[in-house]
């Protein structure tokens, strides 16, 4: 997961944690991301694992977050957000430091539920 306006980036190994949402759960990690105060305090209204997709919209909704997904050959970027500027800016700055040059890019925005296709083409010069 990311902060996409600290441009903070917390990896967080799905094996040790299970998914997303039960590592943002764990004390402190949600707070390292910048996610406000307001917004952990409502975690609570949603019940572990039976509302999972409905809290990680939530958090993505209410805060600059953005869930970084690796699936071999490609990566998945989740966000929430009206405008995509700071998103893509954010996307750039992961993919120059973390990404190939010919890894795959699925950036979806859930504010509008929008897919952007592509390639990370960087120059590592």
């Amino acid at each position: 997961m990311t902060g996409s306006s600290t441009g903070k980036t917390v990896p967080v190994c799905i094996g040790l944690y299970g998914d997303h949402e039960r590592w943002l759960r764990e004390p402190g990690n949600a707070r390292e991301l910048g996610v406000p105060a307001k917004v952990i305090r409502q975690f609570g209204r949603f019940r572990p694992q039976q509302d999972r997709e409905r809290f990680l919209m939530f958090v993505m909704q209410q805060s600059p977050l953005m869930r970084v997904r690796g699936h071999g050959s490609f990566v998945t970027f989740e966000y929430c957000a009206r405008k995509d500027d700071m998103a893509m800016r954010a996307i750039s700055r992961f993919a120059k430091r973390f990404l190939g040059p010919q890894t795959e890019l699925n950036v979806v925005n859930l504010a509008r539920i929008q897919r952007h296709i592509g390639r990370s083409r960087h120059d590592r010069g």
